[in-house]
C-alpha cells in the first residue's frame, strides 16, 4: 500500500517525536508540530533559522553529513538546542539524507532526553556523595567480593596502619592474629562468618584485628550482603572498640565499688561512736577507693582540728584556721578541690612529699575530708564523685550519731540542771549493783534537799527558785568526783551516788556544807542563808539488804537533818 505525499505529511505532522528537514547547509526546511512544541517556535519562525541559531554557545552544531555519518550505525548524536524562551534542552539526533522532489535533504529526528540526563546527573551524584560518605566514615569498611578485599575507605588504612594497596586482593583474615580469644582459628572462622551472610544472614560480632605490624586490638565487625547486577558482594563495617573496652574495664571497677561503698554506708550505720565512724571511713577509703593517704578534720570552735588519720599520729598534725591553706579553702567555699600534683597547689600544705595527686573534700558544714595518692594523676573525675557520695554519708553518719547522742543526753538528763535524772539513775544503780557484787566494793549514796526551798518560791519567784536549784547543782558536780553520779532526784532533792567508797561519803557531805556556805558570801540571790540537808548510808553485798534499803536510810537521815 502506498501513501499519498498528502497522507504522509500527515503522519509526519503528527508523529509524537519532533522531526526536522534541512537543506544540506543546515537551514531549516520544514518542521512537524512536536518540534515547534519542543523549541517553543511557531513553523514560521523555524523556517527562517538554521542548526546554529538552535545550538547554544558551546555545544556541538552537527551539519547534515555529520549527523548522516555519524547515525548510520543507529547511535544517535547528543547535542543542546535553545528554545525560544532561552532554555536549554539536552537532545539525542538521529538523520538520514534523502531525496526529496529531486533534491537532498536531512530528515532529523530530535528526542528532549532531560528526564533523562536529570536521572544520570542525580545517579552521578548519589555515587560521588556515597563514595564521600565512604571515605569519611570513621569505621574502617571493606568491600568484598568473594573472599578477598576488593575496596576500602580511608579509615581502613589507618587503623590497619597499611596503604589500598597492601589491603585490595588481600583475604579477609590477613589482618587478624592465627586464633581469636575463643581459640578458634581465624581462618576457619572468619570464612565460616563470609559464608553465611553471603547466603543472606547479617552477621555483627566482636573480633581480635591486627595492624600489618601484628599489635592487636578488639574490633566489632558487622558484615552484610548486597547485589550489583545480580553479583553478591559483601561489606564489613569495623569498629575499633579499644577505648569501649577500657570503659567497660573502667565501667565494672566503679560498679564494684559502688557495691563496696554501699556495704561502707552499712558498716557507718552501725557505727555507735564518732571515733569507729572515722576508723571505718578511713579503712573504706583506703581499700574500697584506693587512696594512699587520707585524713579527717572537723571543725571546733574557730579551728579545723585534725580528728582521724591514716598515715600519722592527730597530734602530729596541725590544726588551720578557717581560711587557711588547701583545707581551710574548701571549707570555706563548700566545694571539692582536688588535682593531679599537690606541690602545684600554691596554698596547700601537704605534711610529706610522697603525695602528688590529691582532692579536699567538704563534710557539710561539719569539717573536710582529705585523700592523696602517690601517684601523679591518679585520680579521674569517677573518683571524685565516688568519693563525694562517700563523703556525704559519713556527713550524715556524723549528724545521726550526734543527734542520737543528744537525745539520749536529753532522755537522762534534767533540763534545767543538766543533771541526771532518775530514770539514769535507775538504770545506772543496777549496774553498779552488779558491778559491786562480783568485785565487792561499798556503794555510798548521798540523799540532799534544799532547806526553806519553799519560801524561796514563795518570797522571790520560781525563777529565782530554779536559778538556786541550778546553782546547787552546778555545787554538787563541782565538788564530787568524776565516777560520782550526782541526779536531781525530785523538786529539790538530789542524790549523789559514790561507787567504790566507804567512809568517803562523809568527807563530801562536809565539802558540800562548806561550799554551800562560801557561796552564801558570794551571792546576792537571797538575804538569807542557804543551807542543805543531807542524809547519808552505805551499802555492800555483804549486809543482807537490798539496795533499796541503803537509799532509804539515805532518806530518813535526810529528813533528820532537815528537822534540825
Amino acid at each position: 500500500m502506498q501513501f499519498s505525499t498528502d497522507r504522509l505529511d500527515i503522519l509526519i505532522e503528527n508523529l509524537p517525536e519532533a522531526l526536522f528537514l534541512e537543506d544540506l547547509k543546515g537551514n531549516i526546511v520544514d518542521a512537524n508540530r512536536e518540534a515547534c512544541k519542543m523549541l517553543g517556535y511557531e513553523k514560521e519562525e523555524l523556517l527562517e533559522l538554521a542548526v546554529d541559531d538552535l545550538v547554544p554557545e558551546g555545544a556541538p552544531a552537527f551539519l547534515p553529513g555529520q549527523i548522516d555519518e555519524a547515525t548510520e550505525n543507529g547511535e544517535p548524536l547528543e547535542t543542546t538546542n535553545l528554545r525560544k524562551d532561552g532554555m536549554e534542552v539536552p537532545v539525542e539526533l538521529r538523520g538520514k539524507i534523502i531525496t526529496l522532489k529531486g533534491k537532498e535533504r536531512m530528515l532529523i529526528s530530535v528526542r528532549d532526553i532531560s528526564e533523562r540526563k536529570r536521572a544520570e546527573q542525580s545517579k552521578r551524584r548519589s555515587r560521588e556523595k556515597y563514595r564521600a560518605i565512604f571515605e569519611a566514615a570513621t569505621d574502617a569498611i571493606f568491600i568484598m567480593e568473594g573472599n578477598k578485599f576488593i575496596d576500602c575507605n580511608e579509615k581502613t588504612e589507618e587503623i590497619f596502619e597499611c596503604s589500598r594497596d597492601e589491603i585490595v586482593g588481600a583475604p579477609p583474615y590477613k589482618f587478624s592474629p592465627e586464633k581469636q580469644p575463643d581459640g578458634r582459628q581465624s581462618k576457619e572462622k572468619a570464612l565460616e562468618k563470609i559464608n553465611a551472610a553471603l547466603e543472606g544472614e547479617p552477621q555483627s560480632f566482636e573480633w581480635l584485628h591486627s595492624t600489618i605490624r601484628g599489635e592487636t586490638f578488639p574490633t566489632y565487625v558487622t558484615l552484610s550482603r548486597f547485589e550489583i547486577d545480580g553479583e553478591k558482594f559483601l561489606m564489613a563495617i569495623v569498629r575499633d572498640i579499644t577505648e569501649l573496652k577500657k570503659a567497660e574495664e573502667k565501667l565494672r571497677e566503679n560498679e564494684q565499688k559502688l557495691r563496696k561503698l554501699h556495704d561502707a554506708v552499712d558498716r557507718f550505720q552501725n557505727c555507735q561512736s564518732e571515733e569507729k565512724l572515722y576508723d571505718a571511713m578511713l579503712e573504706v577509703a583506703r581499700e574500697v577507693l584506693g587512696f594512699d593517704a587520707s585524713l579527717i578534720y572537723l571543725s571546733r570552735d574557730n579551728q579545723l582540728v585534725p580528728v582521724a588519720s591514716d598515715q600519722l599520729e592527730t597530734s602530729e598534725l596541725p590544726a588551720y584556721k578557717k581560711d587557711e591553706a588547701l583545707m581551710g579553702a574548701t571549707y570555706t567555699n563548700g566545694k571539692t578541690i582536688w588535682g593531679q600534683d599537690v606541690r602545684e597547689v600554691e596554698y596547700a600544705t601537704p605534711e610529706s612529699p610522697d603525695p602528688k595527686a590529691y582532692m579536699s573534700v567538704p563534710i557539710g558544714k561539719l569539717g573536710v575530708f582529705q585523700a592523696a595518692s602517690k601517684e601523679k594523676g591518679a585520680f579521674d573525675q569517677v573518683d571524685i564523685e565516688l568519693a563525694e557520695i562517700l563523703v556525704g554519708h559519713l556527713n550524715e553518719e556524723i549528724k545521726r550519731i550526734r543527734l542520737e547522742g543528744e537525745l539520749k543526753e536529753q532522755a537522762i538528763r534534767d533540763p534545767l540542771t543538766g543533771l541526771y535524772n532518775r530514770r539514769y539513775f535507775n538504770e545506772t544503780l543496777s549496774k553498779e549493783v552488779g558491778r559491786s557484787e562480783r568485785y565487792g566494793y561499798d556503794i555510798a549514796f548521798l540523799m540532799i534537799d534544799i532547806n526553806r526551798f519553799k519560801e524561796v518560791n514563795d518570797h522571790y519567784s520560781h525563777q529565782t527558785g530554779d536559778k538556786v536549784l541550778e546553782e546547787v547543782a552546778r555545787l554538787l558536780q563541782e565538788n564530787v568526783r568524776e565516777a560520782d553520779i550526782v541526779v536531781r532526784y525530785g523538786g529539790d532533792e538530789f542524790l549523789v551516788m559514790l561507787p567504790e567508797t566507804n567512809g568517803g561519803s562523809k568527807h563530801t557531805a562536809n565539802r558540800l556544807r562548806n561550799e554551800i556556805d562560801r557561796w552564801n558570801n558570794e551571792s546576792d540571790l537571797l538575804d538569807f542563808t542557804l543551807t542543805l540537808a543531807i542524809g547519808s548510808s552505805h551499802w555492800n553485798p555483804d549486809q543482807g539488804r537490798d539496795v533499796e534499803e541503803a537509799l532509804k536510810e539515805a532518806d530518813k537521815k535526810m529528813y533528820e537533818s532537815k528537822e534540825r
